[in-house]
């Protein structure tokens, strides 16, 4: 197919009313209309789109579909947090039939390519079409989750969709701790559903039947500064493909945070730290990392660096293939980290853990991980933070976390662990997944198949608060979540569609 982009910056819906003559209120250049199919959804997702959602920015999200439900006569409430409710009742012929709840975020991840100068506070996401999918310029495409989100759209916007009582939760913060889901026991609402659809996966004909649970941790570790007289230089690790901490792991990716690690922990020069940032997500794996330090044996360092960048080249050039490491001049420092503080910060990160922990090779599936998404620099602390996950929570209570707790300590650092969420345990017999893999089936002709998912999903919080007693997540093709290489693919959100809406009947 051919390379050439065609951008849908805005909604057909838009486009149509520049022809038209009619003003816009927000400016912005179209290259070409374009029609995709099916309609609705795209539709939806291209307006969603126009507004800004990052986690802990979903006010105006929000406010929108609260307004975009009203207009439709549909029951709609948002609580303090910004999950939003709606209700639809059921096609004729269907009123008796069981409640289903159909369930998304709105939250988007906000990561962008360094030259990127998008705003994620104010700018709407700039949609391009290549080669069958949906993209970003040089940003996240954010179809984890306004595909789902505009998925569910479609069926409530449809009069002629059959389906049983429809209750649908759009949930805030769910990148962010899943802080919206956790919120939802002071909401006030009554789900009469015991049967939960979330559509917030991406791989064509798979379902998703299970997730890890997990949190978040955060060290501080304490630093001292000196005076500093030496030269100054800035290493970089750069042109990573990062990915999702979570659905990504098990590819063995390079994480810009620990490869930075290895290369200051292998300098045999005389050096001091004076500082380092990397990363931007805990949740994503970083693709950038960078320390500023001094040193005064200017060749050697010059050469280590050309030495490691070599062969970590050679290590990581099956899966990221453009890893560099680079040494630049930097502008004088007056004041660097002490030899105790360089110390401490480089044996803290070499021995802090990242990757894939332990796999369960009967099914093939990660069952635990670590990713060191942030690292920065803070006053007078280093701040690292990080995702951890598993599928066996004694994993967590009994070995990482104790793990983790006993390396703070030897480094003199404040361990926080925040926004641990439950995993959504495995069920042999499941009606809904039974039902959603015979009409995939019959939708496409080939079969489906199901896979425990490594990633965290809201199921386990809503199971666990809502009493749900069956579960599906189902999406179509998402590729790079949670990195400016995310792409959408077209003809499976059409099947998606098609999917959700024969289950639906069938219900």
């Amino acid at each position: 197919m051919s390379k050439k982009r065609a951008n849908i910056n805005i909604g057909a819906f838009l486009a149509h009313m520049r022809l038209l003559g009619a003003p816009l209120s927000q400016e912005r250049s179209i290259d070409m209309a374009l029609s995709l199919e099916p309609q609705a959804v795209f539709s939806f997702f291209e307006e969603i789109s126009a507004i800004p959602r990052g986690s802990g920015n979903e006010a105006a999200i929000a406010a929108h579909m609260i307004s975009w439900a009203s207009a439709r006569n549909l029951f709609a409430e948002r609580d303090s947090a910004n999950n939003v409710f709606i209700k639809k009742a059921a096609s004729p012929g269907k009123e008796n039939h069981p409640p289903i709840l159909l369930q998304a975020h709105l939250d988007m991840v906000c990561e962008k390519t360094p030259e990127s100068a998008h705003d994620f506070q104010s700018d709407p996401i700039s949609i391009q079409v290549r080669d069958g999918y949906l993209v970003a310029d040089g940003t996240t495409l954010g179809a984890d989750n306004g595909i789902g989100v505009s998925l569910i759209m479609a069926v409530l916007d449809d009069p002629n969709a059959e389906h049983p009582p429809l209750e649908v939760l759009f949930t805030a913060g769910e990148e962010a701790g899943m802080t919206g889901a956790r919120q939802l026991s002071s909401s006030g609402w009554a789900f009469e559903s015991k049967t939960l659809i979330n559509l917030d996966s991406g791989w064509e004909g798979v379902f998703i039947a299970g997730a890890a649970g997990g949190g978040r941790t955060v060290f501080r570790i304490p630093i001292e500064r000196e005076s500093n007289a030496d030269p100054c230089f800035r290493i970089d690790v750069r042109g990573l493909l990062g990915g999702h901490s979570g659905a990504e792991i098990h590819l063995g990716r390079a994480n810009a945070n620990q490869v930075l690690a290895r290369v200051l922990n292998n300098l045999t020069a005389e050096w001091r730290l004076i500082s380092m940032g990397g990363g931007g997500k805990d949740n994503a794996i970083a693709r950038n990392a960078y320390a500023v330090l001094s040193c005064a044996d200017i060749s050697a360092l010059h050469s280590q660096i050309a030495q490691q960048n070599d062969a970590l080249r050679r290590e990581y050039e099956s899966v990221d293939p453009e890893l560099e490491i680079c040494i630049t001049s930097s502008e004088p420092e007056a004041l660097r980290m002490t030899s105790a503080s360089t110390a401490c910060v480089k044996q803290f990160l070499i021995l802090l853990p990242n990757g894939v922990l332990a796999r369960d090779h009967a099914m093939d599936f990660t069952v635990t991980s670590m990713n060191i998404g942030s690292c920065r620099v803070e006053n007078d602390c280093l701040a690292v933070r990080c995702s951890v996950r598993s599928t066996i929570p004694a994993h967590l209570t009994s070995w990482l976390l104790p793990q983790l707790r006993i390396l703070a300590g030897l480094c003199s650092a404040e361990l926080e662990e925040a926004d641990f969420y439950p995993g959504w345990e495995f069920r042999r017999a499941s009606p809904i997944r039974t039902l959603a893999m015979e009409a995939y089936q019959a939708v496409t002709g080939s079969p489906a198949s199901f896979k425990i998912l490594h990633g965290g999903l809201e199921c386990g919080i809503l199971m666990e608060q809502l009493g749900f007693t069956d579960a599906i997540s189902y999406g179509p093709e998402l590729n790079d979540p949670h990195s400016p290489r995310e792409n959408l693919s077209i003809t499976s959100v059409g099947t998606a569609d098609k999917l959700i809406r024969r289950i639906l009947k069938a219900l």
